[in-house]
Parts: structure tokens; C-alpha cells; sequence
């Protein structure tokens, strides 16, 4: 703030092509188109600062949806970096706050561009993602036990339940595990149910790990890896994971 800046300095953005698909191959290009826009964004503000408006941080997402929409004329750069916006919305930790321009950028996105694709993904991460948000009842589950009984979320309703996803080719899981079971010693008298969901295909790796780590509480395999309900429902992008 304190150093003048010669107004050449970003001359070199008014010769170069900043849209053009034919980079999209480029990691980096991407990375500068969404640095770029932010930046648009950040100038806007500061228009606005200087002629005495205020800024509503709140409507930080929708701000920037908003110039993205107006600024680019390429349709697909347009809609990567509003379907951009729209992720980074729908990935901040207080979505219940900007839940009600997320709506409206989806709705606009759906009638501004044709991808229906990122339409489709942006739409299902949002319900799922509200459907975790606090005070909502935890998505049920049901997997069967070492003794092929089924066991659901729902059946250890009155109990705090830990639940720890993991695999028998998860390295870092299986590190992970003697901490689990450190739980387990620590609350075994409490009203506490430790439940241990692997979501292996190969059952018998999965009994094998369970027996060479001596796992108690209650142990549940998927058979579904990475296709499996809980991981979509609870939007698990890797393991371990860790759920209360």
C-alpha cells in the first residue's frame, strides 16, 4: 500500500490473448485464469472503496460469479471459472451462510451456459454437502459385521458414535488405527460405540487386518471401495476419515 506502482507495470496483460482454450491443457493456465479473475474482482472493490461504497464480504462468492459472467466472452473459459465460483462457495466452511447465493449462482448457471455436466456435479456436491450441515441427522448406513449381521447408523442411536473409514491398502489408515483403538481402551465404559468402516472389496485382506491389528468396537466392510454409499453421502474424497 505504501509503494507507487508505475502504471506499466501490468501493461504486458493488455497484449497477450488472456482467453484461450487452446491452453486449457496447462495446469498453469488455469491457475492464472482464476488468479486473473480474482484479481478483477479485487480492482472492483477497489473502484468501490474509492468512491466511498462498502464492501459486503459475505457476498464474496457472488461478487466474483458476478464478474466472471460480465468479463469473459469465451463460453468455455465462462463456464469453468463460474463453475470455479460456485465450487469454492459450495467448499467454504460456513456454506449455511452463502447457501442463498449459491442457489442463485446455480440457478443462473444452469440458463447462462450450456455445460450441463459441471451443472450436474456443482448440484449434487451442494444437496450433499447441505445435507452434512450442522443440526441435519447424520446419513444412515448399513453394513454387515464380521458375522454377516447388518448394522446401522441408526441401530446406535443414544450412543456418541466415532467412526473411522479406512482400507487394508491404506498404509497411512493402518498407522492410524492403534489411535482408534487408544479411543476405544479410553471410553470403553462410556456411552460410546467405535465403529470401524473399511471399504475394501477383498474381504479377506479385510478380516486379515482386523485380526493382525486386534481391532474391537464394531468392524463393517463396504465391498464397494470408493462407489460406496457412505463415501458419496458424507462426500469422503479420501482415507482414513474420520467421522463423529
Amino acid at each position: 500500500k505504501n509503494i507507487p506502482v508505475d502504471t506499466s507495470r501490468y501493461s504486458f496483460l493488455k497484449e497477450i490473448q488472456i482467453e484461450n482454450t487452446k491452453a486449457f491443457s496447462s495446469s498453469k493456465y488455469l491457475e492464472f485464469l482464476k488468479s486473473y479473475s480474482e484479481n478483477l474482482y479485487y480492482k472492483d472493490c477497489a473502484e468501490k472503496v474509492r468512491i466511498g461504497e462498502e464492501i459486503d464480504t459475505s457476498k464474496y462468492f457472488y461478487e466474483q460469479y458476478k464478474i466472471r459472467l460480465v468479463y469473459f466472452s469465451d463460453e468455455k473459459i465462462k463456464e469453468l471459472l463460474l463453475a470455479k465460483a460456485i465450487a469454492d462457495a459450495i467448499d467454504n466452511p460456513n456454506l449455511a451462510k452463502v447457501s442463498h447465493d449459491v442457489d442463485r449462482m446455480l440457478r443462473n448457471y444452469k440458463t447462462a451456459t450450456n455445460n450441463k455436466n459441471f451443472f450436474k456435479v456443482l448440484l449434487k456436491k451442494y444437496r450433499t454437502l447441505n445435507a452434512l450441515a450442522p443440526g441435519n441427522p447424520a446419513p444412515d448406513f448399513t453394513y454387515k459385521d464380521l458375522n454377516g449381521q447388518e448394522v446401522s447408523l441408526s441401530s446406535l442411536k443414544g450412543k456418541v458414535v466415532y467412526v473411522d473409514v479406512w482400507a487394508s491398502w491404506c498404509g497411512i489408515c493402518r498407522k492410524e488405527i492403534p489411535n482408534t483403538k487408544k479411543l476405544e481402551e479410553k471410553f470403553k465404559n462410556d456411552n460410546v460405540a467405535i465403529v470401524y468402516i473399511s471399504i475394501d472389496r477383498v474381504e479377506k485382506m479385510w478380516r486379515k487386518i482386523i485380526t493382525e491389528q486386534g481391532l474391537g468396537g464394531t468392524n463393517l466392510m463396504t465391498g464397494e471401495h470408493f462407489d460406496s454409499k457412505i463415501v458419496k453421502d458424507y462426500n469422503i474424497q479420501s482415507v482414513p476419515h474420520y467421522i463423529l
